[in-house]
Protein backbone atom coordinates (compact mmCIF):
# COMPACT_ATOMS: atom_id res chain seq x y z
CA UNK A 1 0.00 0.00 0.00
CA UNK A 2 1.20 3.17 -0.93
CA UNK A 3 1.78 6.89 0.55
CA UNK A 4 -2.21 7.10 0.10
CA UNK A 5 -2.78 4.01 1.69
CA UNK A 6 -0.79 5.03 4.69
CA UNK A 7 -2.46 8.42 4.64
CA UNK A 8 -6.09 6.72 4.54
CA UNK A 9 -5.07 4.07 7.45
CA UNK A 10 -4.07 6.98 10.04
CA UNK A 11 -6.81 9.10 8.88
CA UNK A 12 -9.27 6.35 9.44
CA UNK A 13 -7.98 5.89 13.15
CA UNK A 14 -7.22 9.20 13.72
CA UNK A 15 -11.52 9.44 12.88
CA UNK A 16 -12.20 6.31 15.52
CA UNK A 17 -10.13 7.40 18.05
CA UNK A 18 -11.13 10.99 18.15
CA UNK A 19 -14.82 10.36 18.28
CA UNK A 20 -14.37 7.67 20.96
CA UNK A 21 -12.43 10.56 23.05
CA UNK A 22 -15.39 12.44 22.25
CA UNK A 23 -18.32 9.46 23.07
CA UNK A 24 -19.68 9.94 19.44
CA UNK A 25 -19.03 6.59 18.73
CA UNK A 26 -20.84 3.27 19.04
CA UNK A 27 -17.65 0.65 18.23
CA UNK A 28 -16.39 -0.74 21.85
CA UNK A 29 -12.91 0.10 23.02
CA UNK A 30 -12.00 -3.21 22.03
CA UNK A 31 -12.85 -2.76 18.36
CA UNK A 32 -10.70 0.78 18.17
CA UNK A 33 -7.94 -1.16 19.22
CA UNK A 34 -8.20 -4.36 17.01
CA UNK A 35 -8.68 -1.20 14.17
CA UNK A 36 -5.31 0.33 15.51
CA UNK A 37 -3.76 -3.47 16.37
CA UNK A 38 -4.31 -4.27 11.77
CA UNK A 39 -3.15 -0.93 11.06
CA UNK A 40 0.23 -1.29 13.36
CA UNK A 41 1.18 -4.47 11.30
CA UNK A 42 0.72 -2.68 8.08
CA UNK A 43 3.05 0.51 9.53
CA UNK A 44 4.50 -0.65 12.97
CA UNK A 45 6.69 2.17 12.84
CA UNK A 46 4.22 5.28 11.91
CA UNK A 47 4.25 7.64 14.50
CA UNK A 48 0.68 9.18 14.14
CA UNK A 49 -0.71 5.01 14.77
CA UNK A 50 1.87 4.96 17.93
CA UNK A 51 0.50 7.79 19.37
CA UNK A 52 -3.14 7.04 18.56
CA UNK A 53 -2.14 3.32 20.40
CA UNK A 54 -0.54 5.20 23.50
CA UNK A 55 -3.87 7.44 23.88
CA UNK A 56 -6.14 4.78 23.40
CA UNK A 57 -4.25 2.37 26.07
CA UNK A 58 -3.98 5.21 28.35
CA UNK A 59 -8.04 5.94 28.04
CA UNK A 60 -8.33 2.35 28.81
CA UNK A 61 -5.77 2.09 31.93
CA UNK A 62 -4.45 -0.60 30.22
CA UNK A 63 -0.47 0.69 30.66
CA UNK A 64 1.25 -2.90 31.17
CA UNK A 65 -0.61 -4.22 27.63
CA UNK A 66 0.71 -0.54 26.19
CA UNK A 67 4.13 -1.15 27.61
CA UNK A 68 4.50 -5.08 26.34
CA UNK A 69 3.32 -3.94 23.16
CA UNK A 70 6.07 -1.14 22.87
CA UNK A 71 9.01 -3.32 24.76
CA UNK A 72 8.15 -6.46 22.19
CA UNK A 73 8.20 -3.80 18.96
CA UNK A 74 11.27 -2.05 19.87
CA UNK A 75 12.72 -5.84 20.54
CA UNK A 76 11.45 -7.35 16.86
CA UNK A 77 12.36 -3.71 14.84
CA UNK A 78 13.45 -0.54 16.77
CA UNK A 79 13.43 2.44 14.91
CA UNK A 80 13.78 6.00 16.44
CA UNK A 81 10.01 6.38 16.56
CA UNK A 82 9.64 3.55 18.45
CA UNK A 83 12.11 4.55 20.97
CA UNK A 84 10.66 7.49 21.62
CA UNK A 85 7.45 6.31 22.28
CA UNK A 86 8.88 3.92 24.45
CA UNK A 87 10.67 5.80 26.20
CA UNK A 88 7.64 8.29 26.34
CA UNK A 89 5.67 5.60 27.86
CA UNK A 90 8.25 4.77 30.84
CA UNK A 91 8.79 8.41 31.83
CA UNK A 92 5.20 9.06 31.84
CA UNK A 93 4.63 6.85 34.84
CA UNK A 94 7.23 8.36 36.84
CA UNK A 95 5.47 12.09 36.10
CA UNK A 96 2.60 12.00 38.61
CA UNK A 97 5.66 11.44 41.27
CA UNK A 98 6.60 14.61 40.74
CA UNK A 99 10.06 13.82 41.93
CA UNK A 100 12.98 14.44 39.22
CA UNK A 101 14.48 11.43 37.34
CA UNK A 102 17.66 11.75 39.40
CA UNK A 103 15.44 11.03 42.60
CA UNK A 104 13.79 7.98 40.77
CA UNK A 105 15.91 4.90 40.83
CA UNK A 106 13.46 2.02 39.58
CA UNK A 107 12.32 4.36 36.39
CA UNK A 108 16.02 5.52 36.29
CA UNK A 109 16.59 1.53 35.75
CA UNK A 110 13.56 1.10 33.22
CA UNK A 111 14.99 3.73 31.04
CA UNK A 112 18.58 2.89 31.34
CA UNK A 113 18.04 -0.63 29.90
CA UNK A 114 15.71 1.11 26.91
CA UNK A 115 18.56 3.07 25.84
CA UNK A 116 21.40 -0.04 26.28
CA UNK A 117 19.45 -2.43 24.20
CA UNK A 118 18.99 0.17 21.90
CA UNK A 119 22.89 0.89 21.52
CA UNK A 120 23.28 -2.62 21.25
CA UNK A 121 21.30 -2.87 18.29
CA UNK A 122 23.47 -2.48 15.27
CA UNK A 123 20.43 -1.03 13.23
CA UNK A 124 19.73 1.89 16.09
CA UNK A 125 23.37 1.89 17.06
CA UNK A 126 24.27 4.56 13.95
CA UNK A 127 21.46 6.50 14.84
CA UNK A 128 21.96 10.49 15.62
CA UNK A 129 18.59 10.50 17.57
CA UNK A 130 19.17 7.62 19.81
CA UNK A 131 22.37 9.24 21.08
CA UNK A 132 20.29 13.03 21.37
CA UNK A 133 17.84 10.95 23.21
CA UNK A 134 20.52 9.46 25.42
CA UNK A 135 22.46 12.45 25.55
CA UNK A 136 19.25 14.34 27.02
CA UNK A 137 18.29 11.84 29.53
CA UNK A 138 22.00 11.43 31.48
CA UNK A 139 22.17 14.79 31.06
CA UNK A 140 18.64 14.87 33.17
CA UNK A 141 19.77 13.30 35.40
CA UNK A 142 22.40 15.14 36.37
CA UNK A 143 24.84 12.32 36.15
CA UNK A 144 28.04 14.29 34.81
CA UNK A 145 30.85 10.22 34.38
CA UNK A 146 27.56 8.91 32.26
CA UNK A 147 26.92 11.69 30.04
CA UNK A 148 30.78 11.64 29.45
CA UNK A 149 30.50 7.82 28.44
CA UNK A 150 27.89 8.60 26.30
CA UNK A 151 29.09 11.61 24.85
CA UNK A 152 32.37 9.51 23.68
CA UNK A 153 30.30 6.42 22.60
CA UNK A 154 27.69 8.83 20.68
CA UNK A 155 30.94 10.33 18.71
CA UNK A 156 32.16 7.01 18.27
CA UNK A 157 29.18 5.43 16.45
CA UNK A 158 28.29 8.81 14.38
CA UNK A 159 31.33 10.58 13.99
CA UNK A 160 29.72 12.85 10.66
CA UNK A 161 27.15 14.33 12.67
CA UNK A 162 27.47 17.42 14.00
CA UNK A 163 23.85 17.68 16.40
CA UNK A 164 25.48 14.47 18.35
CA UNK A 165 28.66 16.31 18.98
CA UNK A 166 27.26 19.93 19.84
CA UNK A 167 24.59 18.16 22.26
CA UNK A 168 27.17 16.06 23.56
CA UNK A 169 29.56 19.40 24.27
CA UNK A 170 26.41 21.20 25.94
CA UNK A 171 25.36 18.28 27.90
CA UNK A 172 28.97 17.73 29.30
CA UNK A 173 29.38 21.63 30.24
CA UNK A 174 25.85 21.46 31.80
CA UNK A 175 24.34 23.78 29.62
CA UNK A 176 21.20 23.15 27.20
CA UNK A 177 21.71 22.25 23.81
CA UNK A 178 20.14 25.41 22.27
CA UNK A 179 21.94 27.63 24.57
CA UNK A 180 24.98 26.15 23.08
CA UNK A 181 23.66 25.96 19.51
CA UNK A 182 23.08 29.13 19.84
CA UNK A 183 26.17 30.90 21.85
CA UNK A 184 27.15 33.22 19.43
CA UNK A 185 23.73 35.08 20.01
CA UNK A 186 23.20 34.35 23.72
CA UNK A 187 27.11 35.26 24.72
CA UNK A 188 26.59 38.43 22.79
CA UNK A 189 30.76 38.97 22.97
CA UNK A 190 30.02 38.92 26.99
CA UNK A 191 32.42 36.40 28.78
CA UNK A 192 31.00 34.30 31.44
CA UNK A 193 31.14 35.24 34.72
CA UNK A 194 31.75 32.49 37.46
CA UNK A 195 28.32 32.11 38.61
CA UNK A 196 27.60 31.27 34.90
CA UNK A 197 29.19 28.07 34.98
CA UNK A 198 27.64 25.40 35.39
CA UNK A 199 28.15 22.66 38.26
CA UNK A 200 29.37 18.79 37.63
CA UNK A 201 30.81 19.23 34.11
CA UNK A 202 31.52 15.90 32.57
CA UNK A 203 34.69 16.91 30.72
CA UNK A 204 37.84 18.50 31.61
CA UNK A 205 38.29 21.79 29.56
CA UNK A 206 41.76 19.47 27.78
CA UNK A 207 39.18 16.68 26.97
CA UNK A 208 36.81 18.99 25.61
CA UNK A 209 39.89 20.85 23.22
CA UNK A 210 41.18 17.61 22.26
CA UNK A 211 37.21 16.46 21.16
CA UNK A 212 37.10 19.80 19.39
CA UNK A 213 40.30 18.88 17.34
CA UNK A 214 38.76 15.57 16.86
CA UNK A 215 35.52 17.38 14.89
CA UNK A 216 37.44 19.85 12.99
CA UNK A 217 39.81 16.79 12.11
CA UNK A 218 36.04 15.29 10.63
CA UNK A 219 35.21 18.64 8.82
CA UNK A 220 32.85 19.52 11.40
CA UNK A 221 33.25 23.51 12.42
CA UNK A 222 31.72 25.26 14.89
CA UNK A 223 31.91 29.32 15.36
CA UNK A 224 35.04 30.28 17.41
CA UNK A 225 32.25 31.90 19.67
CA UNK A 226 30.50 28.77 20.54
CA UNK A 227 34.03 27.04 20.90
CA UNK A 228 35.09 29.38 24.02
CA UNK A 229 31.87 29.48 25.76
CA UNK A 230 31.67 25.47 26.01
CA UNK A 231 35.57 25.68 26.68
CA UNK A 232 34.79 28.73 29.56
CA UNK A 233 32.19 26.52 31.15
CA UNK A 234 34.17 23.77 31.24
CA UNK A 235 37.27 25.89 32.85
CA UNK A 236 35.68 27.26 35.17
CA UNK A 237 34.72 24.25 36.82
Amino acid sequence: MGGGGTHYCVFFCEVLVSEACSGSTQLSPARIRAHLAEALVLYPHNPSLLQLLVVTEQRAHAHVRLRHYLHTACAAGPTPQLLATCLACEASSGIPDGRPLSAQPALRSRLHAIFERSAADKRLAVCPQLWLMYLSYEAECSNAEAVRRVFLRAVRACPGCKDVWMAGFAASAGMAANEVQQASLAAGGRTLAPGDAPAGAALSAREAAELLEVMAAKGLHVYTDVAEVVMMALEDE
